[in-house]
């Protein structure tokens, strides 16, 4: 009886673990992901394909959809372009959201100063400095 009691609270705080951990664990994984959907839209900001390719690209994104997700997604576009320095002051990357009119990334889309960690569901782009 004692065996059964000590490995069923040894599994419950197992499940515990696993559900409090998921949404950090979901969220340091999809760099692949994100780097395989963004692809086309590194190829148009570096002036190498068209946008529409891009712009479909983006409707994948919609996969991240919490705070943290779209943290990861933030840190993945800063990896992308830290890879790709012409695209670091890039007006035509910056703009594809706007150019795809895609609002849906905006908030996480890479920009100069942006905070990924600051980022949240609601917010528009958040910036070091108040200036843009």
């Amino acid at each position: 009886m004692v065996r059964v009691v000590s490995l069923l609270a040894a599994s419950t705080f197992i499940l515990l673990i696993m559900i409090i951990s998921s949404p950090y664990a979901n969220s340091q994984n999809i760099c692949p992901r994100v780097n395989r959907i963004v692809t086309p839209c590194v190829a148009y900001g570096l002036g190498r394909a068209p946008i529409a390719p891009c712009c479909r690209a983006l409707n994948d994104l919609r996969f991240v959809n919490t705070r943290n997700l779209r943290r990861a997604a933030c840190r993945c576009l800063v990896g992308v372009v830290n890879r790709n320095p012409g695209l670091r002051r890039n007006p035509r990357f910056q703009n594809i959201p706007r150019d795809c009119r895609n609002t849906f990334v905006r908030p996480f889309w890479w920009r100069p100063r942006i905070q990924c960690g600051r980022i949240n569901l609601t917010d528009k782009l958040i910036y070091l400095d108040a200036e843009e």
